[in-house]
């Protein structure tokens, strides 16, 4: 399967204005016939830009609606089955949810030094607007919401 790459910038309570790097691969179908399941087969980043940093897996499910919001059943959407409304299978949302699980990381403050993360875990959820520039599939545009814990060996 292909690998797919995402990149994005949002603000984390650990690490601040952060950047967030990712390469997901589809590993089969989802549990509903327009879903497909998603996993990280290397580490995510998310990266601060005071080098405060979390590296993190994920197990995704993205399921795809067409622009009236009727469920769609894509077998893989590509460029052109994106975003045409002459034609009722293209994807014009999709919905991401998840888990994900910290793999490491470290933060760093001036009065404990570097402090490295020793896990966490937590749920993603996310809304995709695949037409929002007009453009397909690169003209995305998703919000993006990670709840969950992170954990640090006890500071002495």
């Amino acid at each position: 399967m292909p690998l797919i790459f995402s990149s994005s910038e949002g603000k984390c309570k650990f690490t601040g204005h952060t950047a967030f790097a990712s390469i997901t691969t589809i590993t089969g179908p989802g549990t509903s016939p327009n879903c497909i399941t998603l996993v990280t087969p290397v580490d995510s980043y998310g990266i601060g830009k005071k080098g405060n940093y979390f590296t993190f897996t994920m197990t995704l499910e993205q399921c795809f609606f067409e622009a009236d919001g009727i469920t769609i059943t894509p077998s893989l959407p590509t460029g052109t089955d994106f975003c045409d409304t002459s034609v009722s299978t293209d994807a014009f949302f999709s919905t991401v949810t998840g888990t994900y699980t910290i793999t490491g990381g470290e933060l760093h403050d001036k009065k404990h030094g570097t402090t490295l993360v020793t896990g966490g875990s937590g749920e993603i959820t996310s809304s995709v607007d695949h037409c929002a520039m007009s453009t397909a599939p690169y003209g995305n545009s998703v919000v993006t919401t990670m709840t969950g814990t992170i954990e640090f060996p006890p500071i002495t």
